[in-house]
């Protein structure tokens, strides 16, 4: 997933906020956590949606907050990462 615009930037922001509680209650959990693997399993899951969640944030954040009049590099490893290389130095650019 990338973030595209302010709309999704804020359901981003409120499923970060889900996830994060949904860990708080599974850590708190002590019928689940009588099954470690199970409760592991699950942890892993939310915690591994909070980490993308903050990483996408993070990049829409510093793009949308970026020195406008200064050139903006983003590196390209691969030619399938060419279309979201593509939105985000136009999402970027000053109207």
């Amino acid at each position: 997933m990338m973030i595209k615009n302010e709309q999704q930037y804020q359901n981003s922001l409120d499923w970060l906020q889900r996830f994060e509680q949904s860990i708080t209650s599974l850590d708190s959990n002590e019928h689940l956590k009588a099954e470690p693997e199970r409760w592991k399993l699950h942890r892993d899951s939310y915690q591994s949606q909070v980490d993308e969640l903050k990483s996408e944030i993070t990049e829409y954040e510093r793009l949308i907050n970026c020195d406008t009049s200064k050139l903006l590099k983003i590196k390209v490893n691969s030619l399938n990462k060419l279309p979201n290389a593509l939105i985000k130095a136009f999402g970027s650019s000053p109207n």
